[in-house]
Order: structure tokens, then C-alpha cells, then sequence
């Protein structure tokens, strides 16, 4: 999600908008690609279309500025993106089923660690498998599969990516993280944009760009006492993010998958593109009880004449997702350029003598796409993933857990063969600017080189 470049700019962008406002909720789907952060102008069947990404969640009010420090025009643009996303659940409240796992014959559903599939993967710690010329063969095979699903669908859900160990501790490092960057940021010491992403809706919810070298936390008792009854953290050595990294891409289908999707022969050509794809993002969502519920949304628009996919994005949950932690809910086949073009279009169509009898306005097109398409629930068990081509359109959910906090660890992969895709990425810079191809992070992560760091 794109990065304010000043408050000005924010202010401008929401007073021209501010001032032309109906009060209708439907004035809200003109929030369909939502953030005053930074705009994309792009050309979309010969219409220009200014493009505003909703992705990222932002960081909570303990960031930097109070609730009361937010400029009152920012606020107001808040309460309307909640609204509208409120409005979009009650058009979807009745079209949605759960995300269910790939099927792969004779390979097993999941394809992780061991081939286990269905909704166990908290229930089942097993070790990563080591990659031998028997499991690389079965990994490519399930991916092959896999990615007939991904082009159709836009959307797939694969279990056991990550064991249940590597998702608790990667959780648990993630979560100390994020804490000791809130107390740098509250001394000074460093700006919100040095450890998170700047984004819509800063209460309850964070993007947190993730380094790829992060060493495991692990308890130590031993200098508790009665008064505190908290435990103290240190370092065991572990390098948890490369442990996750090589369990996934190297010990799951995950990475053949990427591999496929980006190999296929394009439309201009008969050979198949050897170039490797591009680490593009690696971060984490965390989403606490009280965020709210966001506008549906792509994260990248559909590119004019080009068919295959920007970017693969593969969500891992670091726990068990139930419904009322805010699932993302995903709309399979809406990664086209036909499902853009009508999400594009929140005009309501012109009333007729018969519209005045009735209680509701006619629905855009826009949102008659949303009252009508099949949608999946991103009910992931932990260490399962979601993976999705980019340009799905999506959204995350209000987080009603009274305690739980969700968390998704991610990571995407950008074509070799597209150049900007439409939405800045969600990474650290210095790992940004190594711009690693997905070859180079599994040969590293196979020779378990430190130069990650």
C-alpha cells in the first residue's frame, strides 16, 4: 500500500473528495480501490482509472498519534470506508463457503508435510520433510496440478505448509517484534514507516514488513518473580524466519507452484520464460479484536493485455483463523479483466417508474457483482496458506475475537517478465533493493547461508 508523502497531499486528496460526497451508502463503492495514501493512475480499456489499494491494514493508534492527533478529515475518511465495508458484508452476508483445501489425486490435499490435508494443521506437528529427488518430484507434480486451480480460480488453499512449531514461534517473534518496535517509535528513536507499513484504518490493525533474519524468542523463568508474573524473553539462535521460509519453499508444493504459475508460455510467445520470479513482498498482517472490516478490493489492477498474473501472494496463518477473528474472504474468477471492469462501475443504473415503488435503489454493477459471486472464507487452520493471484478481488474482516489477534505471515512473488505492478511492496527496503529471485532465496535458504541477514 502506497505511502503518504505528506498530509497535505492526504488533505487535498480528501477535500476535493469530501466536497462532492452524497450521503447515500452508495456513494461509498466509489471507494472500490480505497486509500488516500498514494494513487496510481492507470489505463483500463482505454478509461483512465485512478487506483487507490486497500491492502494493508495500518498500524494501531499505540503508533505514533493518538485518535485525537488524526487530522478530522482523515477520521471522517475512515468512518466511511468503514461503512461501505459494512455495507459490502450485508451484500455477501449469504454468498460465501469456507475456503476449502486443494485436491490433489493420489498426492493428498495439502501436499505440506506429509501430504496431510483437511482442517488439521494445528492438530498434527510433524517435522518438515528433507527434499530429495522423491519429494522434489512430488512437490513439482502436486504444483502442476495446483496451478490449473490457480489460473482458473485466482485462489487456493494449501494445508501444512508450515508446521505447527515453526507457526507458533514465528507468531510468538513476530508478535516481540512488533512490540519493541512500538516502544522505539514511542521514545523517538524510530519513524513508524522504519518498521511498519502506512496505511488506512490505523485501529486495531498493522503491517509489519519482516526481515529475513530473526532470531526465535523463548521463554526464561528463571528471574520472574510474584510481582511481575511475566516472563522474560531471550534469543536461542534460531534464525525462525529462514526455518519458515525453507519449510515453505523449499518443503511444501509452494514453491514449485510459484515456479509453474510464472513459467507458463504467454500469448506473444511459444517458449516458456526461465527467468526466475522476484521476491517482491515479506511481511505480516496482524489484525486485532476491534479492527473493522475492509472494502473489498485487488491489490494490483488487471494490466491491459496481459493475462498471466502480476503477483502470487500466499497468506500463512500463525494460528487457527475462526470466523469471528475476521477471516480474509476471497471471490474466485474475479481476476479478470471482464470482473474488473464491471467492479469499476459503481454507477447505479438509471431509476425507472418502477424503482419509485420500490423501498431500495437500484445496485451498480459493482455491487451487484458483489451480491451475486461466489466468495471463499479464509477459515485457515495453522500453517495452512491461501494463495491467490493478486488482482483477486478480496478483503480482510472485522476481528470480533474478544482476546485473539490474527496474524498472517506472507510472502510474494513478483513476474519477471511484468516491471511495476501497479502497488508498492510491503518489505523491508534493504531486502527491496536485493530484489532476490525466488532461485536465489531457495539456494540460500538450502545452503542455510547467514548472509540472509
Amino acid at each position: 500500500v502506497g505511502i503518504l508523502t505528506s498530509w497535505s497531499m492526504l488533505l487535498l486528496i480528501l477535500a476535493c473528495y469530501y466536497s462532492c460526497l452524497p450521503t447515500s451508502v452508495q456513494a461509498f463503492s466509489s471507494l472500490h480501490y480505497s486509500s488516500p495514501s498514494t494513487t496510481t493512475t492507470t489505463t483500463h480499456r482505454r478509461r483512465t482509472t485512478t487506483i487507490l489499494d486497500l491492502r494493508r491494514p495500518t498500524t494501531t493508534t499505540r503508533l505514533g498519534a493518538t485518535t485525537d492527533e488524526i487530522p478530522s478529515l482523515y477520521q471522517e475518511q475512515e468512518k466511511l470506508l468503514v461503512s461501505r465495508g459494512e455495507y459490502e458484508g450485508e451484500l455477501m452476508k449469504d454468498t460465501w463457503v469456507p475456503l476449502e483445501p486443494n485436491q490433489v489425486k493420489g498426492a493428498g490435499a495439502g501436499g505440506g508435510f506429509g501430504g496431510m490435508g483437511g482442517n488439521k494443521g494445528s492438530k498434527h506437528k510433524k517435522k518438515p520433510l528433507k527434499q530429495t529427488s522423491q519429494t522434489k518430484s512430488l512437490w513439482t507434480a502436486q504444483a502442476q496440478a495446483h496451478a490449473q486451480t490457480f489460473r482458473r480460480e485466482g485462489i487456493l488453499r494449501l494445508d501444512n505448509v508450515l508446521s505447527a512449531d515453526t507457526a507458533s514461534a514465528l507468531r510468538d517473534s513476530l508478535y516481540q517484534r512488533r512490540h519493541e518496535s512500538e516502544a522505539l517509535i514511542q521514545t523517538g528513536t524510530l519513524r513508524p514507516l522504519d518498521r511498519f507499513a502506512d496505511v488506512l484504518l490505523k485501529t486495531n490493525r498493522c503491517d509489519m514488513p519482516v526481515p529475513l533474519l530473526l532470531l526465535e524468542e523463548e521463554n526464561d523463568d528463571s528471574d520472574d518473580t510474584d510481582d511481575t508474573m511475566q516472563k522474560k524473553k531471550k534469543k536461542n539462535g534460531k534464525n525462525i524466519v529462514a526455518q519458515a521460509l525453507h519449510e515453505v519453499l523449499l518443503s511444501s508444493p509452494v514453491g514449485p507452484l510459484v515456479d509453474q504459475v510464472f513459467a507458463t508460455t504467454t500469448s506473444s510467445s511459444t517458449s516458456t520464460s526461465s527467468a526466475s520470479p522476484i521476491l517482491y513482498e515479506l511481511s505480516c498482517l496482524m489484525s486485532d479484536p476491534g479492527s473493522q472490516r475492509q472494502v473489498v478490493h485487488p491489490d494490483n489492477p488487471y494490466l491491459e493485455g496481459r493475462d498471466e498474473p502480476t503477483l502470487l501472494t500466499c497468506f500463512i496463518a500463525l494460528q487457527d483463523i475462526t470466523l469471528e477473528m475476521g477471516p480474509t474472504t476471497w471471490l474466485p474468477q474475479t481476476h479478470t479483466a471482464e470482473m474488473h471492469q464491471a467492479f469499476q462501475n459503481d454507477a447505479p443504473p438509471p431509476q425507472t417508474d418502477n424503482d419509485n415503488d420500490s423501498p431500495r435503489r437500484p445496485l451498480s454493477e459493482k455491487d451487484r457483482l458483489l451480491a451475486t459471486q461466489p466468495a471463499v472464507l479464509g477459515l485457515l487452520p495453522r500453517g495452512s496458506c491461501g494463495i491467490y493471484d493478486s488482482r483477486l478481488l478480496h478483503c480482510g474482516g472485522a476481528n470480533r475475537h474478544a482476546d485473539r489477534s490474527r496474524a498472517l505471515f506472507y510472502v510474494s512473488f513478483q513476474n519477471p517478465r511484468v516491471g511495476y505492478p501497479g502497488n508498492p511492496p510491503s518489505i523491508l527496503r534493504e531486502l527491496r533493493d536485493r530484489r532476490l529471485t525466488l532461485r536465489e532465496l531457495q539456494e540460500d535458504l538450502q545452503a542455510g547461508s547467514q548472509v540472509l541477514g
